[in-house]
């Protein structure tokens, strides 16, 4: 399980970058929001029931620092940890 969430992570961190590109462009907070949660946290999401109990408490924090990170930005508008 590890393995696949490093590399849902790892998608999520290029996707961030797509956020980063459209707040210099001057998207509202809201749009920024509502853009995060269809490519980034729908993603993180996704099957957590499924995989969830098989997750190690350093997977679950790597999970929650990242989601954390998002919410500092900005793109988060509401709290969402594991």
């Amino acid at each position: 399980m590890d393995s696949h969430v490093q590399y849902i992570l790892s998608q999520c961190s290029q996707r961030l970058y797509l956020l980063k590109v459209l707040k210099r462009q001057g998207m509202p907070k809201r749009q920024l929001a509502v853009v995060a949660q269809s490519i980034i946290i729908s993603r993180i999401l996704y099957a957590v029931p499924a995989w969830g109990e098989f997750l190690s408490a350093w997977m679950i924090n790597r999970i929650n620092a990242f989601l954390k990170r998002l919410k500092q930005f900005g793109y988060i508008l509401l709290s969402v940890l594991l």
